[in-house]
């Protein structure tokens, strides 16, 4: 979260998106884990130019 600059009750706002959508998962020790969905989600953000755009240095 803080690598991020989020809040904690903004967090949770987001992972609780995510699981709703099906792109992550919790488990009963709340440690999440990306869906097949989810991976699928991000290799199609791997291919968007904006994606390459904003994580070079």
């Amino acid at each position: 979260m803080r690598d991020a600059n989020l809040s904690y009750s903004l967090a949770k706002r987001y992972l609780n998106a995510l699981i709703s959508k099906d792109l992550l998962e919790s488990d009963e020790k709340h440690r999440f884990k990306t869906t097949k969905e989810g991976l699928v989600f991000l290799e199609k953000c791997e291919a968007c130019p904006l994606f390459k755009w904003i994580h070079e240095k």
